[in-house]
């Protein structure tokens, strides 16, 4: 019988390189101290998530966005739950970002894909943790109007914060509040950047079923907050992203470093673990 339920997990990225805080040698784009935020929300709630899984679950890793910070948080992801699973071989297979590099290397990526698909039949039984994260273009702060081309703030963006005071969920709810507009500038539209993010994960399911068939499929992604803030509203809002969803769901505080928020979809409801809530979605 067809598997009818999805899941999924959009995690923040950690700690990101600003004023002056010291670059991860191994993964660029984020701090030490986000390295181990992100570490400790693996073996935590992520492996969590995992260990709830239906049996045989392929939980894919497989979103980011073009700023190498969602990337390298996914890899961090990744790197922690293979250790964390290195002793439990019999109940898990772990495929790493780095595993599916050497292995192209070698063989092409072709090549590679056919074996782990080969891997995949071949462990019907187990719970296989697939970590590649992807860019996705409905996640990219370029598309949406946040950086240019260069990476750099929008005018936009860059107004938004300074008449916030560089405070992040004061900057999101004047956004939200105001759609993406200020004057004369015209920023990211609150519910396109939403329906985005459903985009994504619709997608990220699409690209996998090629490969896994009926098996339980969880996605994981990692993105921006103020993106997920608004997908966090349009979901739990009957589809509005409005200043009066958005402070009812976020009271008072945007999503902090490497922060998840996990989502069960089966065809009668939709299950929203959030903030250390859980809303339902008829």
């Amino acid at each position: 019988m067809k598997n009818q339920e999805k899941q999924a997990f959009i995690s923040r990225h950690t700690e990101k390189v600003k004023d002056k805080k010291i670059e991860s040698k191994q993964y660029p784009g984020i701090t030490e101290k986000g390295v181990d935020i992100a570490k400790e929300r693996a073996k935590k709630e992520i492996l969590e998530l995992i260990e709830q899984s239906e049996p045989g679950s392929v939980i894919f890793i497989g979103g980011a966005t073009e700023q190498v910070r969602t990337k390298s948080t996914a890899e961090v992801y990744g790197d922690e739950l293979k250790e964390a699973l290195k002793n439990r071989e019999d109940e898990f297979l772990v495929i790493i970002r780095k595993d599916i590099q050497e292995k192209a290397k070698e063989k092409g990526y072709t090549k590679t894909v056919e074996q782990i698909v080969e891997a995949l039949n071949a462990n019907q039984d187990k719970k296989v943790i697939i970590d590649f994260p992807m860019f996705l273009k409905d996640f990219s702060m370029e598309r949406l109007g946040w950086v240019d081309k260069q990476g750099n703030l929008t005018q936009y963006a860059d107004k938004l914060l300074k008449r916030n005071n560089d405070d992040d969920y004061a900057s999101a709810k004047d956004w939200i509040e105001n759609k993406g507009k200020m004057g004369d500038l015209e920023g990211p539209d609150p519910e396109e950047a939403a329906k985005g993010y459903k985009r994504a994960i619709e997608r990220l399911e699409e690209f996998a079923k090629k490969y896994i068939g009926d098996r339980p499929l969880v996605i994981g992604m990692v993105g921006h907050s103020w993106d997920i803030e608004a997908y966090m509203t349009y979901l739990l809002n009957h589809g509005r992203v409005d200043v009066e969803g958005f402070e009812k769901i976020a009271k008072g505080r945007i999503i902090g470093d490497a922060e998840l928020t996990k989502i069960k979809i089966s065809p009668i409801m939709t299950t929203v673990s959030y903030r250390g809530e859980d809303f339902v979605v008829k």
